[in-house]
């Protein structure tokens, strides 16, 4: 009985094999003229189609004018020399841990935009 269950078991393995390679070789059969879908008619409720396809309409951008060849000079007003800005309380915690991970002092000025003694300040170096 065993030598029954053997060939079939072949068998079945050699249709499997089989199928598998039908259906490979049918992924990779060149398709076929006849296969190609037929482009679907407009609808009767669609517009009608003119005689000549239609074009896309080129896209155009405006263009800014070209610069004057005199460049503008603009005055500037005398003013009062820049105050030097104050680190507001909310970012004191944060300078004082980046100075503790190694951040120097120039660094930290020019990051928070303020000059070095401001720096010190806030770091109690004074």
């Amino acid at each position: 009985m065993s030598d029954a269950w053997e060939a079939a078991a072949v068998r079945n393995d050699r249709e499997r094999v089989d199928n598998a390679r039908r259906a490979a070789e049918a992924l990779f059969k060149p398709k076929q003229a006849a296969e190609q879908p037929q482009p679907a008619k407009p609808e009767p409720e669609a517009a009608p189609p003119s005689d000549a396809p239609s074009r896309r309409r080129p896209r155009i951008l405006s263009a800014q004018p070209a610069p004057s060849s005199k460049p503008e000079v603009k005055a500037k007003a005398p003013s009062d020399p820049p105050r030097p800005r104050q680190i507001p309380e909310s970012q004191v915690g944060q300078i004082r841990t980046l100075a503790r991970y190694g951040m120097t002092r120039a660094q930290l000025a020019a990051h928070h935009e303020v000059p070095v003694e401001e720096i010190d300040r806030v770091l109690g170096r004074n």
